[in-house]
């Protein structure tokens, strides 16, 4: 039984457990003890008396203790008493300084006090404890400094691969990273260099290996390049630390040699030996993965005569045991080699990276990524500011909406920085939407520990994919304000701490004096503290504003909603994936990128995927056994884009041939909404800017909300109707607001057009209202025609009958700068009216022959008093087919609905005849009257008056003056 005295704190636990730190539970050894003894059981019981003790002696456990407590003697003094009370002889106490350090000592005590406890007149003394010089170690080389594993295959900046060729043994360095290592000086570069190898850790790892040591130039300065097999043995990847340290015994004899064969392919002992004879010298120790040419892949442990030595030391202390077989070496005979069935296992090979994982039609702003993060991260672009002494530029904030593929971006980038040969550099993704949601010291911690493992294997680039979803700008309707900002803060200061470590470590490397031959070792020396940081997000205002500060992230980067020839490229791109290029359907990728204007990335993968299972559906209903299926034009039915979930958008059946008379102003609409979109690649190489708004004013009845429809169906763009009413609201920067999500909306839309009806009502004169209310929905337009706020791809169509009424502003160059006037028709289009409303109805063979005379005698009516007349025709015609008696109806009734439904006998025609369109004539009345026509006239003619520009005509004015020698010049006077 074992008894340890402690104190009592004073605080109450939160449960029935007794609770005590980890730190002194590890000194009690209580976890080793719970582990030994499942039903170990613990007393607690309170000390009748405990002396106070006048002096105590305390003891580091550890050198490096006893150096901590010297660097924090003053510390220690304060806090001693305050975290120890209680003391037993020879019982370890842990001593937290500064929350990250611990400590520990151990308690001497005099024979005749077992436990004692400290008081404010008690004496502690701390015993030191130095540390002891080594002893030379004569059997073995110091290790190396740590080095990052190089990829074997790379590639170069023109993307073609590099790989280095060396056997399974062999380990590759830069000479001048061999010429640093200790031994190196007297060692013969002619002989077999043999060195030991192992992963660089926090907790020293016994797994090593043991190979040939080999200089090559196409290795870069400070790094080494090991095979699969070595990098499996050492559980690493590709830019890992290791350390290398040369071996300065000589190889021993094996006592036996163990081969285990890792493929299907036959291998005898005596293949085996015979092959060792005539192989090149190569180096085994245990564990060895060797390729036999060709054929077999097999495993060879070398057992040596102290293999069954334990030891728990670090690789550094530990006996690397070698031996050297081949032509002219060690050949093991037949007796001391044992042959074990092993299982079949893949074969290990290394193969070329794939740099860029990024659809074809985005490889642009890849590069623009790369450009812009190059000169920070590779070696030459390093050294270079270095030089010239300038400051390392800011972060790089990448900004598009949601499925835009900012994620798939970045992991392009991580792989094009790990594994460009001008750079090698680490790259670390954090996903700011994963920590949304902990704690805020939590989150600083994992900050924290990013830039720490950064610096650590710089140069490194950090990442922050979605840092809006984590640190978003404060709102006073937000209740995470305070700790958003307290975030930001702390990812500021990282930021900038970052900036100046290496700026310090530029400075200090600006100086230095390089021969040409060594600049690459500058160069990389360079690099060695250069850490990148960008994030993400979808817009570069959309995260805090402390982030957006100089020097942090004030270099945007928008992704662009893809165009044409994007779309079509990542079409290609994510059919070629799905299909493995066996599909021909150059035909549907080219109508679905023009069919999916204003769709992202995601969308397109969605609609190549919805496109393979219908493919497959149809496929199998036709029982064909082709190669994969896919059909893009079923993927894009009834599919939806992100942008316009939510989004009530307009539907129309009206088109062009509807719509009689206004031939001007379709031309218009078409030239202006709907060749633009259909011909984008000619209008992108032209040098004109067109409108992108329009205003169509007119009488009542006279087809202003008809072309709207028109436009809604014809011109291939979302379509997004308002009544001017629907903005405006009573409360203060309501409507402002309504504005402003208008246009949001129609720019998630986009390409769209904003149809404003009733425009009159929402943008009136400034100063005629007396709320303001309207005042304030004038200046939010305003900015928002102006294009000062972006509306990229957003046609505005407003429509309305008092023209007059509109604040004249909005109708200056640049904003609703196009005025298409909607007039009453002439007789010509009052007949193209009634032809265009006539086309889809059952008339007789008379009635178009009449129309012409109805347009005559339709002096003052508008095209809405036209469409009217025909619909009251045909509804005279229904009456007249409807049979009379009720003799002649057919009754059924049905069972699942309850309800009881007619249908004539003989159903009769119930086309439209001269004397039905007479008759509704004769009923009719237009419903604008001669003076109200005139009225409007003079009205929309003033309008147009004013709103022409205005020249004006000077005349000169006579003068009496005359201009000879001594009136050599005379003014004019212009009036």
């Amino acid at each position: 039984m074992e008894v340890a005295h402690v104190g009592w704190v004073g605080d109450l636990a939160q449960s029935d457990e007794l609770e005590i730190s980890m730190e002194f539970a590890l000194c009690l050894r209580l976890a080793d003890a719970m582990q030994s003894m499942p039903g170990l059981h613990i007393n607690v019981a309170l000390a009748p008396f405990v002396p106070v003790a006048q002096t105590v002696e305390m003891e580091p456990c550890t050198s490096d203790d006893w150096e901590i407590i010297q660097l924090h003697a003053g510390y220690l003094e304060n806090e001693i008493l305050r975290q120890i009370c209680v003391v037993q002889h020879l019982q370890q106490v842990p001593i937290r300084i500064q929350q990250h350090i611990v400590v520990h000592l151990t308690a001497l005590l005099p024979p005749d006090m077992p436990f004692a406890r400290l008081s404010s007149n008690s004496e502690v003394i701390i015993a030191p404890k130095e540390r002891q010089a080594l002893a030379a170690d004569n059997t073995m080389w110091l290790p190396s400094s740590p080095l990052v594993v190089y990829p074997s295959i790379i590639k170069r900046a023109d993307d073609t691969a590099l790989t280095l060729a060396f056997e399974d043994d062999e380990i590759l360095i830069h000479p001048s990273t061999f010429a640093l290592l200790d031994g190196a000086a007297s060692t013969d570069p002619s002989n077999i260099i043999c060195a030991s190898v192992w992963k660089e850790s926090i907790i020293p790892s016994e797994q090593l290996c043991v190979g040939r040591l080999r200089c090559s130039d196409d290795v870069v300065f400070n790094y080494v390049s090991l095979t699969r097999n070595f990098q499996n043995t050492l559980a690493i990847e590709q830019l890992d630390r290791v350390r290398i340290r040369l071996l300065k015994r000589p190889p021993l004899l094996p006592l036996r040699t163990i081969v285990t064969p890792l493929s299907s392919s036959p291998l005898s002992i005596d293949a085996f030996i015979e092959w060792l004879q005539s192989s090149s010298p190569r180096v085994l120790s245990t564990m060895n993965r060797i390729k036999l040419g060709e054929g077999a892949r097999l495993q060879v442990d070398v057992v040596f005569h102290n293999s069954d030595a334990t030891t728990s030391e670090p690789p550094q202390a530990a006996k690397d045991d070698y031996v050297i077989v081949g032509d002219g070496y060690y050949v093991p005979g037949k007796e001391n080699v044992e042959m074990k069935s092993g299982a079949v296992g893949p074969l290990e090979e290394d193969v070329v990276p794939v740099v860029a994982k990024v659809l074809p039609g985005m490889d642009g702003i890849l590069q623009n990524l790369w450009k812009n993060v190059f000169p920070s991260l590779g070696r030459e672009g390093c050294a270079a500011r270095t030089r010239l002494g300038a400051t390392p530029p800011g972060s790089i904030i990448l900004h598009g909406p949601r499925g835009a593929g900012k994620s798939s971006l970045l992991r392009a980038l991580q792989a094009k920085c790990n594994n460009t040969l001008s750079t090698l550099c680490n790259a670390l993704i954090v996903s700011c939407r994963d920590l949304r949601g902990m704690k805020m010291d939590a989150v600083k911690a994992e900050l924290t520990a990013t830039f720490e493992q950064a610096h650590r294997f710089a140069p490194c680039l950090i990442a922050l994919d979605d840092i809006d979803a984590l640190m978003p700008p404060e709102s006073d309707e937000s209740g995470i304000s305070d700790q958003t900002r307290r975030l930001a803060e702390h990812l500021a200061d990282l930021i900038k701490q970052s900036r100046f470590r290496g700026e310090n470590h530029a400075a200090q490397l600006r100086h230095t004096s390089v021969n040409p031959a060594n600049w690459p070792i500058f160069a990389a020396a360079c690099a060695k503290n250069s850490v990148v940081v960008m994030a993400s997000a979808r817009e570069s205002q959309s995260m805090h504003p402390l982030l957006r500060s100089c020097g942090l992230f004030d270099r945007p980067i928008a992704i662009p909603l893809p165009d044409v020839v994007a779309r079509e490229k990542i079409l290609q791109g994510l059919i070629a994936a799905v299909t493995n290029g066996k599909d021909d359907v150059s035909d549907q990728v080219q109508q679905a990128a023009f069919k999916t204007e204003g769709y992202s990335v995601r969308d397109l993968a969605q609609v190549v995927d919805r496109a393979l299972h219908q493919g497959t559906i149809r496929a199998r209903q036709q029982a064909s056994t082709g190669g994969t299926p896919l059909d893009l034009m079923a993927g894009l039915e009834d599919f939806t884009p992100a942008a316009l979930r939510g989004v009530e958008l307009f539907k129309s059946t009206v088109e062009w041939a509807d719509i009689g008379g206004l031939t001007e102003i379709r031309q218009t609409l078409k030239d202006t909404l709907e060749l633009p979109t259909k011909y984008g690649k000619l209008y992108a190489a032209a040098p004109i800017k067109l409108p992108s708004g329009l205003l169509l004013y007119g009488p009542p009845g006279c087809g202003k909300t008809l072309l709207a429809n028109a436009v809604a169906n014809e011109c291939g763009l979302n379509f997004i109707s308002v009544k001017g009413p629907e903005v405006l609201n009573k409360y203060i920067g309501a409507s402002e607001q309504a504005v402003r999500d208008l246009f949001g909306r129609a720019a998630a839309a986009a390409p769209s057009v904003l149809f404003l009806d009733e425009f009159d009502a929402m943008a009136p004169r400034r100063g005629a209202d007396n709320t303001g209310v309207t005042d304030r929905v004038v200046n939010q337009l305003l900015t928002f025609l102006d294009g000062v706020e972006t509306r990229q791809g957003v046609y505005v169509l407003a429509a309305t009958s008092r023209p007059d009424m509109i604040d004249p502003a909005l109708l200056r160059p640049g904003r609703l700068d196009k005025n298409l006037y909607c007039g009453f028709p002439n007789v010509a289009e009052r007949l193209s009216i009634l032809q265009a409303v006539s086309r889809k109805m059952e008339l007789a063979d008379d009635v178009p022959a009449m129309l012409a005379t109805v347009a005559q005698q339709t002096e003052l009516y508008s095209g809405a008093d036209l469409q009217a007349v025909l619909y009251a025709a045909q509804l005279e015609a229904v009456h007249e087919s409807i049979p009379a008696e009720a003799d002649d109806w057919d009754m059924e009734f049905h069972d699942a609905s309850e309800s009881v439904s007619f249908s004539p006998k003989t159903p009769s025609s119930s086309k439209i005849c001269t004397w039905h369109v007479q008759k509704a004539l004769a009923a009719s009345r237009p419903s604008v009257s001669l003076e109200a026509k005139q009225r409007y006239d003079r009205m929309y003619g003033s309008f147009k008056n004013a709103s022409q520009p205005r020249v004006t005509e000077f005349k000169t004015a006579e003068s009496e003056l005359v201009f000879d020698a001594t009136h050599p010049a005379q003014r004019s006077a212009l009036y």
